[in-house]
C-alpha cells in the first residue's frame, strides 16, 4: 500500500528481497522518499520512527498461506494520519501501533494529507532476461479465487479522522504487464465480508 502527494511517497507491506535481507523470506517494511530520488526501506535511514518492540520491521509472518488451501492467512495493514499530524503505521486487527513517519519529514507532499493511494503488487528484477523471473503474490495470474490469487481485501480510504470510505472511487489501473505475465483483477465492493476486492499475481498462467 502506497500514499503519494506530488513527489512524496510513504509504503509499506510485505516483501521478498534477497539483496536486503539476504533469504527468501516475506518480510514486513515501511518505505519512504520521492519519486524522483528514490527512498529509503525500514530504518537504513533517519526518518521512520518503530515505536513496536512486539512488531520490528522486517519480521517475517508466523504461518504462510499455501496455494488451494481453504484458509488463508491475511495481515490489517493501516497507514492513518494521527492527529498529531504524524503518518502512522500499524498492523492486525488490534491495530498495533508499529511507528510513524514524523510530519516533519514532509515539507509539502504528503504534510496535511495523501492525494492519491496505491494498492496491489510490485516486482524488481535488474537481471531481466538472464534469471527466472520472480513471483508477484503467489505467483499464479490474478483470477477470481481467493484460494489461488494474491489478493487485497477490505481496502478502505479515510475521508477524515472519523469517516472512511468503503469502496474508494474513483480509481483507475496504473499499470498491466500482461505480456510479461503480470495481472491486476479489480473485482469491485464485494459486500460486508471481502469489501473491495482485488487480485494481482504472476508471471504463471497455469497452477503447476
Amino acid at each position: 500500500m502506497k500514499l503519494l502527494n506530488e513527489d512524496g511517497f510513504i509504503e509499506a507491506g510485505w516483501m521478498v528481497n534477497p539483496n536486503l535481507y539476504k533469504d527468501s523470506e516475506a518480510h514486513f517494511y515501511a518505505r519512504f522518499g520521492s519519486i524522483t530520488a528514490g527512498g529509503c526501506f525500514n530504518l537504513l535511514c533517519p526518518g521512520f520512527v518503530q515505536v513496536s518492540k512486539d512488531v520490528p520491521l522486517g519480521v517475517i509472518p508466523d504461518k504462510y498461506s499455501k496455494i488451494g488451501q481453504d484458509n488463508q492467512y491475511t495481515s490489517i495493514i493501516t497507514i492513518h494520519k494521527h492527529e498529531d499530524g504524524h503518518w502512522w503505521l500499524s498492523i492486525d486487527s488490534d491495530n498495533k501501533l508499529v511507528g510513524y513517519w514524523p510530519n516533519t519529514l514532509f515539507v509539502r507532499s504528503l504534510k496535511n494529507w495523501a492525494s492519491q493511494i496505491e494498492w496491489g503488487g510490485e516486482i524488481n528484477n535488474p537481471e531481466s532476461g538472464h534469471t527466472p523471473e520472480p513471483y508477484m503474490g503467489s505467483g499464479l495470474s490474478a483470477r477470481d479465487d481467493t484460494k489461488l490469487s494474491a489478493f487485497y481485501c477490505q481496502i478502505k480510504a479515510a475521508r477524515s479522522q472519523t469517516q472512511y470510505d468503503n469502496d474508494p472511487k474513483p480509481t483507475e489501473k496504473y499499470q498491466e504487464c500482461d505480456d510479461d505475465g503480470y495481472q491486476t483483477y479489480d473485482v469491485g465492493y464485494q459486500g460486508d465480508v471481502w469489501g473491495r476486492l482485488t487480485f494481482f499475481g504472476g508471471p504463471f498462467a497455469t497452477m503447476t
